[in-house]
C-alpha cells in the first residue's frame, strides 16, 4: 500500500515514478472481479491513491528541475546582487516540499 505522504526524499523521482507506473499497469493487467459497492469503492480507492501518488511525483520531479535549473540560479544571483545590503550566506541546507492534491 502507498504510503499518504510523499516518499521520496531524493531526486530519485524517476524511480519511484516508475514503481507507482508499475502498479498502476499490474491493476491494468489483472482485473478484479467487482461484485459489491464495496469492492467497487476498495478498487477506486487503490487506484486513486496511486494516481494521487504519480501525480504528486511528477510535479515533485517539474518543481527540482525547475530549481536545478540554471534560469532559476541566475535570477537568484540577480535578486541577490539587487539586493540593498549584503546578505549572509548559510551555505547548502537541507529542504524539504510536501505536495497534497485535495479534489
Amino acid at each position: 500500500m502507498i504510503n499518504a505522504g510523499l516518499t521520496c526524499q531524493g531526486p530519485d523521482y524517476a524511480r519511484h515514478i516508475q514503481e507507482v507506473l508499475d502498479e498502476l499497469g499490474q491493476i491494468q493487467q489483472t482485473p478484479r472481479l467487482v461484485t459489491s459497492p464495496e469492492d467497487l469503492e476498495a478498487l477506486e480507492h487503490e487506484i486513486r491513491q496511486r494516481t494521487d501518488h504519480l501525480g504528486s511525483l511528477l510535479v515533485g520531479y517539474h518543481i527540482q528541475h525547475a530549481l536545478d535549473s540554471a534560469a532559476l540560479q541566475a535570477e537568484q544571483e540577480r535578486l541577490v546582487s539587487q539586493w540593498p545590503q549584503p546578505l549572509k550566506n548559510d551555505g547548502m541546507v537541507k529542504a524539504a516540499s510536501w505536495t497534497h492534491f485535495l479534489f
